[in-house]
């Protein structure tokens, strides 16, 4: 699939203009610093933080209990019992290293604080840094102070990208470090000089593995631009080696500790093509809400969402940030549709993204006022602008939401996570595990998430497979974006039966049982699983056996 992006955009590399990026006095235009602003444009220029602050309280109980599965690893690594989920089986089960590493200083520093807040507030600086990061990439495209604000705006007003500041996980860190790598490629490329993006771009790996699909074509790009511009052999032979020399060490230690090359979850969410394409386009679909659109969204914000950035890319298209910004965006597209998306509300796999969508959709909003001079240029901007704003806005207002101060502006881990899709099963079923089965117990369950991370003391085999190996290497029919589905897990034709049954948890958590298979069906124990009997409790979406 990396052809896909590889194949067109070296060409398109290749056949770029030879463009200056340097002023009329000569130096180069990404080192030299901006003019000084007004106090008026000082004050403006707080507006998108003050968007994106307000945007972030408006969702910021809105959490899925993801990060808590990083979270155990951490506690387990400052425990001194190394990265693992349960103690002595050796899974990777977390997607991202740098942020595993994030969450074990978290942990360290002020340890009464719950984990989940002081995740929370560190994605949001991470977030605010890439708004300040937006500005001055928009500046390095050439656009005004007032566009470049409004770039800044668009992303922070995003509801996503809220989402993403505040969801616990390593989205806005990931978003931050692209832009970061972006930049600096630009820097390099324009001084002829410089390798240290490869730097940046081996934090991106650590801190998600899509990012080596965008490490590739970087490296493509640069090669062909090395080529066109007889910049020598060293200008992309060391850039190469910053890269794939840790890359390398990080594959090895990986090997080593874990026996895999790759991590667990990439084997536990590996769909069919045929599944996970379709499923990521209409993931794709819905760039302006934490859910998929109505039809009127899908015919108004999203069509206004992708045709501003392919107008705005279409007007850069020839010069070398043009083509880099479209390696970028279809790295990331490809990634998705490889992947089939992903369950959680939001926009978690093209977030990072969002910034460079909001400069592309900047340019765009340049490129109508093109023809215009004067007051009626001004007037055409403006209004394409507020356009574009008031469609962000709209989408918000009809997203599903929670607020810090539905929750009474708690800190606290149960609390933040009480609004959460299945919330009151995970926070049930923690506690009914804690006071019905033993430190070291055995449990099968389908959430890695609140609920180990509360009973630390307990093993768990993860139905999903996400951090559980014979689980993760079950046949691909049974996979697709949240890992390991197997309905018919009580039939003794099922994989993840025959895995139960040889491991024999002490008691089994099914998740939407009575949905899926009827209540008639509650009442009966597995059938060659003879040892587990049903419990009566009340779990909402819950069935639990238990081992007689």
């Amino acid at each position: 699939m990396a052809n896909w992006i590889i194949t067109p955009v070296t060409f398109a590399a290749l056949s770029a203009p030879s463009i200056s990026h340097r002023d009329a006095t000569g130096a180069p235009r990404y080192a030299r610093k901006l003019p000084a602003a007004p106090v008026i444009n000082r004050l403006g220029r707080l507006i998108p933080f003050i968007v994106l602050l307000v945007n972030a309280l408006f969702v910021f109980a809105e959490t899925q209990d993801d990060p808590f599965i990083t979270f155990r690893y951490a506690a387990n690594v400052l425990a001194g019992h190394g990265p693992v989920f349960n103690i002595g089986d050796r899974v990777e089960g977390y997607s991202s290293p740098l942020h595993l590493l994030v969450c074990c200083v978290l942990s360290s520093v002020l340890p009464s604080v719950g984990m989940l807040f002081k995740a929370k507030l560190l994605g949001l600086l991470f977030a605010v840094l890439a708004v300040v990061q937006t500005r001055l990439l928009a500046r390095d495209f050439g656009l005004s102070e007032r566009e470049a604000v409004l770039a800044q705006i668009l992303a922070a007003l995003n509801i996503n990208f809220a989402v993403a500041a505040v969801n616990g996980l390593e989205t806005s860190l990931y978003g931050y470090l692209l832009l970061l790598t972006f930049r600096q490629f630009l820097r390099e490329r324009d001084a002829a000089d410089g390798a240290r993006s490869a730097i940046h771009a081996f934090l991106c790996i650590l801190a998600r593995p899509d990012a080596m699909l965008i490490v590739l074509v970087m490296a493509a790009i640069r090669g062909a631009d090395g080529r066109r511009n007889r910049r020598g052999a060293s200008f992309t032979i060391r850039w190469l080696a910053l890269v794939a020399i840790p890359v390398a060490l990080l594959f090895a230690l990986r090997y080593f500790y874990y026996g895999t090359l790759l991590p667990n979850t990439y084997y536990a969410k590996l769909s069919l093509l045929a599944n996970a394409i379709p499923a990521g386009i209409d993931y794709l679909s819905h760039p302006t809400g934490m859910t998929p659109p109505s039809l009127a969204g899908r015919l108004t914000f999203v069509p206004l969402f992708y045709g501003l950035a392919i107008a705005g890319w279409w007007s850069v298209r020839r010069r070398f940030e043009g083509v880099l910004l479209l390696a970028f965006v279809l790295s990331a597209i490809v990634f998705v549709l490889k992947a089939g998306g992903d369950w959680m509300p939001g926009w978690r796999f093209m977030t990072p993204m969002l910034p460079f969508f909001a400069v592309a959709q900047a340019m765009g909003i340049r490129w109508l006022t093109g023809t215009w001079t004067g007051k009626r240029a001004a007037i055409v901007f403006s209004l394409s602008a507020s356009v574009a704003v008031l469609t962000l806005l709209a989408a918000n207002l009809r997203s599903p939401h929670h607020s810090w101060r539905s929750i009474g502006y708690s800190t606290e881990d149960r609390a933040l996570i009480s609004e959460g899709t299945y919330a009151q099963s995970w926070i049930a079923v923690a506690g009914y595990i804690k006071t019905h089965t033993r430190p070291n117990d055995l449990i099968a369950y389908s959430e890695m998430g609140y609920g180990p991370y509360v009973d630390l003391d307990r093993r768990f085999l993860d139905t999903r497979g996400l951090v559980d190996r014979d689980v993760a290497r079950m046949p691909i029919r049974y996979k697709d974006h949240g890992g390991v589905t197997d309905v018919a897990w009580m039939s003794p034709d099922s994989p993840l039966y025959n895995i139960l049954a040889r491991r024999q948890p002490a008691m089994i958590v099914a998740m939407d049982l009575p949905a899926r298979r009827g209540a008639a069906h509650l009442d009966t124990p597995p059938v060659v699983l003879g040892r587990y009997r049903h419990v009566r409790v009340s779990l909402p979406d819950m069935v639990v056996y238990v081992r007689r």
